[in-house]
């Protein structure tokens, strides 16, 4: 399993970062499973909504809440 942070999924959804390309070909090669936690969707949410991209963080947030691109790993529970 491997972790991605929040500057991979950053430069995973934004075509213009300098990173896109080698990220994304490296994402479409990967066959191990991938973890990230709330607060790395939480942050890089938050950096594409400050970087001016609300598209790229809506298509990001549905992406990472049905878990398609990686398990989500929930750093404190909500209580039900």
């Amino acid at each position: 399993m491997i972790f991605v942070d929040t500057g991979a999924w950053f430069a995973r959804f934004v075509p213009d970062d300098p990173h896109h390309a080698r990220l994304k070909a490296w994402f479409a090669a990967n066959s191990e499973p991938l973890l990230t936690t709330d607060d790395c969707v939480d942050e890089t949410l938050t950096l594409l909504m400050a970087r001016k991209r609300p598209k790229l963080a809506i298509e990001a947030g549905l992406q990472f809440f049905s878990e398609s691109l990686a398990q989500l790993h929930f750093l404190t529970r909500f209580s039900d």
